[in-house]
């Protein structure tokens, strides 16, 4: 086996949170500072290297073996009841925060959440700080060393990902599907309000976009019993807000000239309001699209047929 303190310490944010004592709050340090302190921030704000989970009972050390699940990365245990921070290490960290890149951080949510459930963690941890793991307080299940490192798929083998449901709103969402349910609702809102922020003689207007996003973004996030760092929610916002405005399909001179035509048409504006509501449906099914959603889904969203979404896609590379 690998030494566990070379693994954890490569495996870290370059200035992560830490504490000795959440009564006196966290702090950002760097990296060799915060490897002194009781807790530490295991994952970056825009990418996971670990799945924590707390279990607080005694014996926690040995729920994954009890539940037939992979043996953990390492296993941190609270030596005066013995409670466990069991840990699961990735070889290829899964970045949280592309909005283009969703599936691979639904598959992790999904590893989460059953897990979580097999092993009977605390549904409440935020999973933002864990137990130190070279830290002299904590008792280690595999002393100086650290268990092997593993892929989604290879953890997804142990576990039944088809009986995991999403959380229906904020209040039962937890651990890294929040960042799952932070990206779909902030797309959703984002694919409409990002045509109030192009046109002309606006040279500040992705500035003005990003900001509009992140607020919308950290509204979205306090309605979480546990809510993402800010860090985290900026990330995710930062990427939203680039995506949308790379990807948002001809909206500047299409909005412009819809705008343009309804003027000249004075009263006889409704089959401008029609095409208007056309042509904003169009832009929005190729912008779903670009963002990796199905056929499927998009004709759900949208009210109409999958024939009419190929059609509306079939000038991208969408197919």
């Amino acid at each position: 086996m690998a030494a566990l303190s070379d693994v954890w310490a490569a495996s870290l944010p370059h200035r992560p949170y830490c504490t000795d004592d959440f009564s006196h709050g966290v702090r950002v340090r760097s990296l060799s500072d915060a490897l002194l302190r009781r807790y530490i921030q295991p994952n970056g704000p825009s990418a996971a290297t670990w799945l924590v989970f707390d279990v607080d009972r005694p014996g926690g050390a040995f729920a994954a073996q009890d539940a037939g699940l992979p043996d953990p990365t390492a296993v941190l245990i609270t030596p005066h009841n013995r409670h466990a921070h069991v840990l699961y290490g990735l070889e290829n960290r899964v970045c949280t925060t592309s909005a283009a890149r969703q599936k691979p951080m639904r598959y992790l949510a999904s590893i989460e959440a059953a897990y979580r459930d097999v092993l009977g963690a605390d549904v409440g941890y935020s999973g933002l700080m864990t137990k130190n793991a070279v830290h002299p307080h904590w008792l280690r299940l595999y002393g100086d060393n650290v268990g092997p490192l593993y892929t989604l798929d290879m953890l997804a083998e142990a576990v039944d990902l088809s009986s995991v449901r999403p959380g229906r709103d904020a209040s039962e969402t937890a651990g890294f599907g929040r960042n799952c349910m932070l990206f779909e609702r902030l797309r959703v809102w984002a694919y409409r309000a990002i045509r109030r922020h192009r046109g002309p003689g606006r040279p500040d207007a992705f500035v003005v976009w990003s900001a509009e996003v992140f607020a919308q973004a950290a509204a979205f996030n306090a309605e979480f019993p546990h809510p993402l760092t800010i860090g985290e929610v900026k990330a995710i916002a930062k990427s939203t807000a680039k995506f949308c405005w790379k990807h948002d399909p001809e909206c500047q001179q299409a909005f412009l000239e819809r705008q343009a035509f309804k003027g000249r048409m004075g009263g006889k504006v409704s089959g401008a309001v029609r095409r208007a509501a056309a042509a904003d449906a169009v832009a929005s099914a190729r912008l779903m699209r670009a963002s990796g959603c199905t056929v499927a889904a998009i004709a759900a969203e949208l009210g109409v047929t999958e024939r009419t979404v190929y059609l509306w896609c079939k000038s991208d590379t969408l197919k």
